[in-house]
Protein backbone atom coordinates (compact mmCIF):
# COMPACT_ATOMS: atom_id res chain seq x y z
CA UNK A 1 0.00 0.00 0.00
CA UNK A 2 2.95 2.39 1.00
CA UNK A 3 4.36 1.86 -2.72
CA UNK A 4 1.83 2.45 -4.40
CA UNK A 5 1.30 5.71 -2.52
CA UNK A 6 4.36 6.47 -3.89
CA UNK A 7 4.18 5.56 -7.18
CA UNK A 8 1.08 7.99 -6.97
CA UNK A 9 2.95 10.82 -6.11
CA UNK A 10 6.00 10.58 -8.08
CA UNK A 11 3.23 10.53 -10.94
CA UNK A 12 1.10 13.36 -9.50
CA UNK A 13 4.59 15.16 -9.40
CA UNK A 14 5.54 14.62 -12.48
CA UNK A 15 2.16 16.00 -13.77
CA UNK A 16 2.73 18.93 -12.26
CA UNK A 17 5.96 19.70 -13.59
CA UNK A 18 4.39 19.42 -16.88
CA UNK A 19 1.97 21.51 -16.65
CA UNK A 20 4.28 24.11 -15.27
CA UNK A 21 6.87 23.87 -17.60
CA UNK A 22 4.15 25.05 -20.17
CA UNK A 23 2.22 27.35 -18.12
CA UNK A 24 6.13 28.87 -17.77
CA UNK A 25 7.08 28.71 -21.84
CA UNK A 26 5.72 31.04 -23.67
CA UNK A 27 3.33 31.45 -26.66
CA UNK A 28 5.61 33.21 -29.01
CA UNK A 29 8.68 33.14 -28.11
CA UNK A 30 10.96 30.04 -30.10
CA UNK A 31 12.21 29.59 -33.42
CA UNK A 32 9.66 29.34 -36.81
CA UNK A 33 10.18 28.44 -39.98
CA UNK A 34 8.52 27.99 -43.31
CA UNK A 35 7.61 30.08 -46.24
CA UNK A 36 7.13 33.07 -47.62
CA UNK A 37 4.80 33.19 -50.43
CA UNK A 38 4.83 36.41 -52.93
CA UNK A 39 4.34 37.38 -56.62
CA UNK A 40 7.95 36.16 -57.23
CA UNK A 41 7.66 33.18 -56.11
CA UNK A 42 8.44 31.08 -52.36
CA UNK A 43 11.28 30.50 -50.68
CA UNK A 44 12.28 29.44 -47.19
CA UNK A 45 11.94 31.82 -43.88
CA UNK A 46 12.89 32.08 -40.17
CA UNK A 47 11.50 34.12 -37.66
CA UNK A 48 12.73 34.13 -34.17
CA UNK A 49 11.03 35.60 -31.13
CA UNK A 50 12.42 36.02 -27.85
CA UNK A 51 10.45 37.40 -24.53
CA UNK A 52 13.22 39.90 -23.00
CA UNK A 53 11.23 41.07 -19.78
CA UNK A 54 7.82 42.16 -20.83
CA UNK A 55 8.74 42.83 -24.62
CA UNK A 56 9.61 41.06 -27.23
CA UNK A 57 12.89 40.96 -29.46
CA UNK A 58 13.01 38.96 -32.85
CA UNK A 59 14.24 39.02 -36.34
CA UNK A 60 13.05 37.56 -39.31
CA UNK A 61 15.42 36.29 -42.67
CA UNK A 62 15.44 38.02 -45.76
CA UNK A 63 17.61 38.22 -48.85
CA UNK A 64 19.90 40.89 -46.58
CA UNK A 65 20.47 38.10 -44.04
CA UNK A 66 18.91 38.25 -40.57
CA UNK A 67 16.88 41.70 -39.95
CA UNK A 68 15.26 42.68 -36.78
CA UNK A 69 12.22 43.28 -35.90
CA UNK A 70 10.92 46.72 -34.62
CA UNK A 71 7.58 47.91 -33.00
CA UNK A 72 6.65 44.46 -32.17
CA UNK A 73 3.31 44.33 -30.19
CA UNK A 74 1.11 41.29 -28.87
CA UNK A 75 -2.28 41.57 -28.42
CA UNK A 76 -3.48 38.01 -27.46
CA UNK A 77 -3.12 35.78 -30.59
CA UNK A 78 -2.30 38.75 -33.05
CA UNK A 79 1.34 40.13 -33.29
CA UNK A 80 2.07 43.11 -35.28
CA UNK A 81 5.95 44.73 -36.00
CA UNK A 82 7.98 46.02 -38.80
CA UNK A 83 11.38 45.80 -40.16
CA UNK A 84 13.54 48.34 -42.12
CA UNK A 85 15.38 47.53 -45.56
CA UNK A 86 17.95 49.50 -46.82
CA UNK A 87 17.29 49.16 -51.20
CA UNK A 88 19.89 50.73 -53.67
CA UNK A 89 17.22 51.50 -56.13
CA UNK A 90 14.61 53.08 -53.88
CA UNK A 91 16.62 53.86 -50.50
CA UNK A 92 15.11 52.57 -47.29
CA UNK A 93 11.92 50.48 -47.46
CA UNK A 94 9.40 49.97 -44.16
CA UNK A 95 7.93 46.23 -44.50
CA UNK A 96 4.72 45.87 -41.83
CA UNK A 97 4.11 42.52 -40.61
CA UNK A 98 0.85 40.96 -39.29
CA UNK A 99 1.10 37.63 -37.42
CA UNK A 100 -1.65 35.29 -36.09
CA UNK A 101 -0.43 32.47 -33.67
CA UNK A 102 -2.30 28.90 -34.15
CA UNK A 103 -0.57 26.61 -30.92
CA UNK A 104 2.11 25.91 -32.61
CA UNK A 105 1.76 27.25 -36.45
CA UNK A 106 1.90 31.08 -36.97
CA UNK A 107 0.36 32.35 -40.27
CA UNK A 108 0.41 36.29 -41.27
CA UNK A 109 0.82 38.47 -43.72
CA UNK A 110 3.75 41.19 -45.16
CA UNK A 111 3.06 44.95 -46.58
CA UNK A 112 5.23 46.61 -48.35
CA UNK A 113 5.01 50.14 -50.50
CA UNK A 114 7.06 50.77 -53.40
CA UNK A 115 6.43 54.03 -55.32
CA UNK A 116 2.92 54.33 -54.36
CA UNK A 117 2.01 50.71 -54.67
CA UNK A 118 1.64 48.28 -51.54
CA UNK A 119 3.02 44.65 -52.55
CA UNK A 120 1.49 42.16 -50.49
CA UNK A 121 3.27 38.50 -48.90
CA UNK A 122 2.32 35.48 -47.35
CA UNK A 123 4.05 33.73 -44.41
CA UNK A 124 3.33 30.53 -43.15
CA UNK A 125 5.18 29.02 -40.20
CA UNK A 126 5.53 26.14 -37.66
CA UNK A 127 7.19 26.23 -34.07
CA UNK A 128 10.56 24.43 -34.68
CA UNK A 129 12.11 25.01 -31.46
CA UNK A 130 10.71 26.87 -28.14
CA UNK A 131 14.30 28.10 -27.64
CA UNK A 132 15.55 31.58 -29.73
CA UNK A 133 19.26 30.35 -30.13
CA UNK A 134 21.09 29.73 -33.28
CA UNK A 135 21.20 26.48 -34.70
CA UNK A 136 24.37 24.53 -34.32
CA UNK A 137 24.85 25.32 -37.93
CA UNK A 138 24.24 29.42 -37.69
CA UNK A 139 26.73 28.92 -35.00
CA UNK A 140 29.77 27.18 -37.41
CA UNK A 141 28.64 29.47 -40.20
CA UNK A 142 29.28 32.72 -36.99
CA UNK A 143 32.43 31.74 -36.62
CA UNK A 144 33.87 31.00 -40.29
CA UNK A 145 36.27 34.19 -41.44
CA UNK A 146 34.75 36.41 -43.59
CA UNK A 147 36.53 36.52 -47.29
CA UNK A 148 36.20 39.65 -49.08
CA UNK A 149 34.25 39.67 -51.95
CA UNK A 150 34.70 41.80 -55.13
CA UNK A 151 32.71 44.31 -55.73
CA UNK A 152 31.54 46.28 -59.31
CA UNK A 153 31.88 49.72 -59.12
CA UNK A 154 29.09 51.62 -59.67
CA UNK A 155 29.61 53.80 -62.44
CA UNK A 156 28.41 54.27 -66.31
CA UNK A 157 31.37 53.40 -67.82
CA UNK A 158 30.53 49.75 -66.59
CA UNK A 159 28.07 49.29 -69.62
CA UNK A 160 30.09 51.14 -72.27
CA UNK A 161 30.76 49.18 -75.09
CA UNK A 162 28.12 46.54 -77.05
CA UNK A 163 26.01 43.63 -75.16
CA UNK A 164 25.00 40.86 -77.07
CA UNK A 165 21.14 39.52 -76.20
CA UNK A 166 18.73 36.45 -77.91
CA UNK A 167 15.45 35.85 -77.07
CA UNK A 168 11.98 34.39 -78.12
CA UNK A 169 9.39 36.91 -77.71
CA UNK A 170 5.41 36.55 -77.88
CA UNK A 171 3.30 38.22 -80.34
CA UNK A 172 2.13 41.25 -79.50
CA UNK A 173 0.14 44.75 -81.05
CA UNK A 174 3.76 45.73 -81.40
CA UNK A 175 4.74 43.47 -83.60
CA UNK A 176 5.18 39.55 -84.54
CA UNK A 177 6.43 37.05 -82.22
CA UNK A 178 9.72 34.98 -82.38
CA UNK A 179 13.12 34.91 -82.00
CA UNK A 180 15.15 38.25 -81.58
CA UNK A 181 18.64 38.30 -81.32
CA UNK A 182 21.40 41.80 -82.06
CA UNK A 183 23.38 43.86 -79.87
CA UNK A 184 23.32 46.99 -78.04
CA UNK A 185 25.75 49.66 -78.27
CA UNK A 186 26.28 52.00 -75.17
CA UNK A 187 28.38 55.15 -75.64
CA UNK A 188 28.71 58.10 -73.39
CA UNK A 189 27.46 61.55 -73.82
CA UNK A 190 29.77 64.64 -73.60
CA UNK A 191 30.27 65.29 -69.82
CA UNK A 192 30.10 60.98 -69.03
CA UNK A 193 26.40 61.96 -66.89
CA UNK A 194 24.66 60.01 -69.90
CA UNK A 195 24.29 56.98 -71.65
CA UNK A 196 23.15 56.94 -75.60
CA UNK A 197 21.98 53.42 -76.57
CA UNK A 198 21.59 51.94 -80.23
CA UNK A 199 20.02 48.42 -80.47
CA UNK A 200 20.47 46.38 -83.88
CA UNK A 201 19.32 42.98 -84.49
CA UNK A 202 17.10 40.73 -86.30
CA UNK A 203 13.36 38.97 -85.61
CA UNK A 204 11.75 36.48 -87.67
CA UNK A 205 10.08 38.27 -89.84
CA UNK A 206 12.26 41.74 -90.52
CA UNK A 207 14.82 43.70 -88.77
CA UNK A 208 14.54 45.38 -85.18
CA UNK A 209 16.47 48.89 -84.58
CA UNK A 210 16.08 51.20 -82.03
CA UNK A 211 17.41 54.42 -80.06
CA UNK A 212 17.58 55.37 -76.89
CA UNK A 213 18.88 57.98 -74.22
CA UNK A 214 19.46 57.10 -70.88
CA UNK A 215 20.60 59.60 -68.01
CA UNK A 216 21.61 59.25 -64.28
Amino acid sequence: MRRSLIVLATILLAQLLAVAGLAQQDRLQGRWEGTAKSFQGERPTTVIFKKEADAYTGTITAMQGQVPFKKIKVDGDNVTANTEVDSPQVGTVIINYKFVLHGETLTGEGAVEVGGQTYIFTLDLKRVSTSPGPTEQEERRSTRPLVPQPQQKQSLDYFVGQWAFKWVGRESPLGPGGRREGVTTFTLTPGGKALESRTDGEIRRGELSGERRDQF
